[in-house]
């Protein structure tokens, strides 16, 4: 019994290694919803956690605000412009960016689509 155990446990231990080395490497992420709720999100992936992030595309259904972001990414953080991507172009935006985190600030009825879509295609 104890041999099982101590198999689980150093499985286990490996296992939570991979992941802790996994978090400490420099990810790639997309913004989905380019409003006011996620501007905070923007700015400290661009500006504070620029070392831990890299902020690679945005995604809206409205380029108003996509083309704001990027303004403030530019003007005010610093950075370079996003490739911008419209709501129905997210696939694409994946195919092409492989992130591996999804961030999404959109109108709450609408997270698990992005959600979803975005686990299903292999992302965080």
């Amino acid at each position: 019994m104890a041999a099982t155990v101590q198999c689980r446990s150093a499985a286990y231990d490996f296992s939570f290694h991979k992941r802790m080395e996994f978090m400490k490497q420099r990810k790639r992420y997309v913004h989905v919803g380019t409003g006011g709720r996620g501007l905070s999100f923007m700015k400290c992936m661009v500006k504070d956690w620029r070392k831990d992030c890299e902020l690679v595309a945005l995604c809206d259904n409205n380029p108003g605000h996509m083309e704001y972001y990027n303004n403030e990414i530019v003007n005010e953080l610093g950075g370079k412009a996003l490739p911008t991507y419209l709501d129905t172009q997210f696939d694409k935006m994946i195919r092409t960016h492989k992130p591996d985190v999804v961030v999404v600030t959109t109108r709450d009825c609408v997270h698990d689509k992005y959600i979803v879509r975005a686990m299903e295609l292999g992302c965080d």
